[in-house]
């Protein structure tokens, strides 16, 4: 199972990396959740939390395969990329 998600994530696009969630986008454009501190469990490429870094919120996203994470640049202006504070590697 490693290797297969070392392999997409280095090498291909991820079916189910389709960008942030329906659900959240309503959500946060519906103003219902303000900006606040929030973190993304399994990130993937951290298409959650980019968006909401944009909408204003202090996002932490991690997956246990930081490849994952590594992938997308973030680009919100003065933050850090997903994946750029030290993470532990699977075993």
């Amino acid at each position: 199972m490693k290797r297969y998600y070392d392999f997409l994530y280095r090498h291909a696009r991820a079916p189910w990396d389709l960008g942030p969630r329906r659900e959240l986008v309503e959500v946060i454009e519906s103003g219902r959740i303000g900006p606040c501190r929030a973190i993304d469990l399994g990130c993937g490429t951290a298409s959650n939390a980019i968006f909401l870094a944009q909408h204003g919120f202090t996002v932490t996203g991690t997956d246990y395969w930081p490849a994952a994470a590594r992938m997308k640049a973030c680009p919100v202006p003065g933050r850090r990329r997903p994946g750029a504070a030290p993470t532990s590697s699977p075993r």
